[in-house]
């Protein structure tokens, strides 16, 4: 049940992942033509900006946020964690994890309704074209509901290795040869 679950997890976060970096590519196509149309041209894309700043930028960021987390790509600090015991580190990153899954259970909550505030109450930003608002702030609860869930998961496997000393659900190291991290996958 458990690995059924962080297998079909980690599609999720690998098809959120996809449209991170599509929107990313996207982010650069959309700045590198208006750059050219301005210079060349004389006449930018109007909605570039918008685009990028309240769409994009923001989807990218809450789209591979759980993903990122799974392969170990967050800035971490272990300089201590080398000097710890396997026991005290499991306890720390378990600590970790359910208070990080608390406070994005939170955020998730919160921009959840603020979302639904604004698709109901139809709200716009006027610019050139008139942005819808939700549009932009789905993004964080549906990233904060993802990382939510990676969270536990973890959490569940490092209380596993506390009680047993084996892992339920095996995770790639970023020092390990094969991870994505070092192969560019």
């Amino acid at each position: 049940m458990l690995k059924r679950t962080e297998v079909m997890l980690s599609k999720v976060e690998d098809f959120c992942g996809a449209l991170a970096a599509a929107g990313l590519g996207a982010i650069m196509l959309i700045v590198a033509s208006d750059v050219a149309l301005r210079y060349v041209v004389g006449r930018p894309w109007s909605w570039a900006y918008d685009v990028v700043s309240i769409y994009l930028t923001i989807s990218i960021f809450y789209l591979a946020l759980s993903r990122t987390f799974r392969e170990h790509g967050h800035i971490s600090v272990d300089l201590a964690q080398r000097y710890m015991s396997p026991k005290v580190k499991h306890s720390l990153n378990l600590f970790i994890c359910i208070l990080s899954a608390g406070l994005f259970t939170v955020i998730a909550w919160i921009t959840l309704r603020l979302a639904w505030t604004q698709y109901s109450g139809e709200d716009v930003i006027s610019s050139i074209v008139d942005w819808p608002t939700w549009v932009s702030t789905i993004f964080v609860p549906v990233g904060t509901a993802l990382i939510v869930m990676r969270l536990i998961l973890t959490a569940i496997n490092h209380v596993a290795v506390l009680a047993s000393g084996a892992e339920l659900i095996p995770s790639a190291r970023p020092d390990d040869g094969d991870h994505p991290i070092l192969t560019g996958e």
